[in-house]
């Protein structure tokens, strides 16, 4: 036993240290410092680690002080972002040595045995990311587009992509981690046993995994172009769900880089193409997840804008004068508003200031004047005027009760059979923007 140990031993040194492949003629291969792009491999990882991570602390933040509620998917995002940094940083280990887009004959065994542990961990932690962070997004989508969850077919097409998403990528998981017998033999193909051809099954993952992120990107905008709202809104709601457009790109690229990968001996170079379009995919799946979140944190009412504001007031303070006599249009908080002037038939004269678009009345007197909700400049009406003082009786002499009331009348029309009108206002209303 300790005699074929040590023959396996000397047999992997002598591996080792031979030339990982043949070159083409004419090519001399440069073992010692091999030409690659880690420049730009390490440029799109950060950029993308960067971008991923911003759009997830948005997220973050929204839910934990905006919409102050957590879901399940939520937390299942959380766990996909930790396998997508995990793989990132494997990434940028391949950079380190033996580096990303070289050329297997610059390359002896050792180094070709280092990029193929890394790149079967790195393909691990994509399967990962994406089972979790796609079945992130469809149970979001459900929440969305079916608040009360009925039994639409929105709704079972939803279900079944994640049951066909949670199968296929455990069934890769599984398959990357049987693809020779023993395991070692995947990065040390002298190591004696048996392998099976992965390469037809890399392109079926791949179409597959375009054929979902294209079912991702159409599903919502089939509800979105439906809805009851201008065609400018429409336009821009769909697009905070268009990010999945990146993410078809990426997959595109995936499906062009595994056709290449069973046609080229040249895998160190063909993988780290492979690599790169995987990165660009998950990152676009938790821009998917995070872009109906952006909305609501840079709303008005959000507390992002109200610390923006805040500070905008405080930087407009030096030279803004005293906050009681603002001049021009702005009124005394340092916004714009308009001013409206009302001359009654008494010949008084009120000014107002509007803080909408909603034109305000006098809610308290007669047909004459009355009192008004706010006197912004001051006017005085002359006490003389009989009418004047009659209006002020009657304003003195009004009773707390209530001043006006409005009827709004909703009318929703269901579109077919398979969204019910009663789902449709509630799809509506459920938005995150």
């Amino acid at each position: 036993m300790g005699s074929n140990e040590d023959t396996q031993l000397h047999t992997d040194e002598f591996y080792l240290k031979l030339p990982a492949l043949q070159p083409p003629a004419g090519v001399i291969p440069r073992f010692d410092s091999p030409p690659n792009g880690n420049g730009l491999a390490i440029a799109v990882t950060a950029g993308a680690a960067g971008i991923t991570t911003v759009a997830g602390l948005i997220r973050i933040l929204t839910r934990l002080y905006c919409t102050k509620k957590v879901r399940f998917e939520d937390y299942l995002a959380l766990l996909s972002f930790a396998f997508y940094i995990s793989a990132t940083v494997l990434v940028a280990r391949i950079t380190s040595e033996p580096g990303i887009f070289v050329h297997q004959w610059d390359l002896l065994f050792s180094g070709v045995e280092h990029f193929t542990i890394l790149y079967v961990y790195t393909t691990i932690l994509y399967c990962v990311t994406l089972m979790c962070i796609k079945t992130a997004i469809l149970l979001e989508w459900i929440n969305i587009f079916i608040p009360h969850h009925a039994h639409n077919t929105f709704w079972w097409i939803c279900w079944a992509m994640i049951v066909a998403n949670l199968i296929l990528y455990t069934a890769t998981i599984i398959t990357i981690n049987l693809i020779c017998i023993p395991r070692q033999r995947i990065w040390r193909r002298w190591v004696p046993g048996t392998c099976i051809n992965i390469d037809v099954f890399n392109i079926f993952i791949a179409i597959f995994n375009l054929i979902f992120d294209l079912l991702i990107l159409v599903l919502p905008h089939r509800i979105l172009w439906r809805l009851a709202i201008t065609t400018k809104k429409k336009i821009g709601v769909s697009f905070v769900f268009s990010f999945g457009a990146f993410a078809c790109v990426s997959a595109a690229g995936r499906v062009t880089s595994a056709v290449n990968m069973m046609t080229t001996r040249d895998t160190t170079y063909a993988y780290s193409r492979h690599l790169l379009w995987g990165l660009g995919e998950t990152t676009s799946a938790h821009l998917v997840f995070c872009a109906p979140a952006i909305p609501i944190a840079f709303r008005q009412a959000s507390p992002m804008m109200r610390l923006y504001r805040t500070l905008r007031s405080k930087m407009r303070l030096p030279g803004g004068g005293s906050r009681g006599h603002s001049s021009g249009s702005e009124s005394r908080y340092g916004w714009p508003h308009d001013i409206i002037t009302t001359t009654t038939s008494g010949g008084s004269v009120t000014a107002w200031e509007e803080n909408s678009q909603v034109h305000l009345k006098p809610i308290v007197g007669g047909k004459d004047g009355g009192a008004y909700v706010k006197n912004v400049h001051n006017h005085t009406r002359n006490s003389s005027d009989p009418r004047s003082r009659q209006s002020e009786a009657s304003a003195s002499r009004a009773r707390p009760g209530i001043l006006r009331t409005t009827e709004i009348k909703v009318t929703c029309t269901a579109i077919d059979d398979s969204v019910p009108a009663a789902d449709l206002q509630n799809t509506e209303r459920s938005f995150l923007w």
